[in-house]
């Protein structure tokens, strides 16, 4: 979106310069009074000076409101009026009463303002010479300051590490002490009896549970109710409350 706003951005101000040059013009049309003519003058000559200003405007506002995109903003801008100048000036040419072509074969008087020697605005004659290159160059920089590519950098590309960098060993894990699994014995399988008896499981059913394999409180809370239903042909239900009611006591003190 940032860049269809500044392609239109250069379309928008070259638009309006040149237009509002050729109503200037235009005003002008059969005036032979000399005073008249003085006054159009003016007027073209501080038109000038505001396109100019207005040229600067997107700028100074990116400068103070958008500083990061200033880059971006300048380059769209600049795009946008090469792209857009040639279409404008011819436009303008025609609506003023001049033959575009005719303006390229031989230039435009007064086209430019300038200091005289005296220090005075004069106009000053863009001939063919200067026109014709132009618009020609002009298209070519915009399209060129326009792509994509220009804009938008792509970003640098990361080396991944390198393989024996992923592989050393963490010194935290090699301080670990080995901790070996809890060992199934007597002793393992009374506290698990022990533990089902505090929570109220019936007899037959803590046997059914020892039977099946079960000889841990560990093997007990890390196996899932399906699981535990399916290896010890309980009812589901029954298994997943004694099931939760294991894991609240062995996490939570049977909170």
């Amino acid at each position: 979106m940032r860049y269809a706003y500044g392609v239109l951005l250069g379309f928008i101000l070259s638009g309006v310069i040149f237009i509002g040059a050729a109503f200037i013009k235009l005003a002008g049309y059969d005036v032979t009074e000399s005073s008249v003519l003085l006054q159009l003058w003016n007027i073209y000559v501080i038109w000038v000076l505001l396109s100019i200003c207005l040229l600067f405007v997107p700028v100074i506002v990116a400068f103070a409101v958008y500083r990061p995109n200033i880059k971006e903003i300048v380059i769209f801008e600049a795009g946008g009026l090469g792209v857009f100048t040639p279409f404008w000036f011819a436009l303008a040419a025609e609506i003023s009463g001049d033959s575009f072509l005719n303006i390229l074969l031989n230039g435009v008087e007064d086209g430019l303002v300038f200091f005289n020697q005296a220090g005075e605005l004069t106009g000053v004659a863009v001939g063919s010479v200067i026109l014709v290159p132009m618009f020609i160059l002009l298209p070519l920089i915009g399209i060129f300051l326009l792509r994509p590519s220009f804009v938008y950098r792509k970003p640098p590309v990361v080396k991944p590490p390198e393989l024996s960098a992923l592989t050393e060993p963490d010194p935290i894990e090699t301080e670990m002490p080995d901790i070996s699994p809890p060992v199934a014995d007597s002793s393992s399988v009374d506290q698990l009896r022990k533990l089902l008896m505090e929570i109220s499981t019936p007899s037959g059913t803590i046997d059914i549970i020892i039977n099946a394999g079960y000889a841990t409180i560990t093997d007990l809370v890390a196996t899932s109710p399906e699981q535990l239903a399916s290896t010890t042909g309980l009812d589901p239900k029954i298994v997943q409350e004694i099931h939760l009611t294991v894991q609240k006591k062995v996490w939570f003190g049977g909170i």
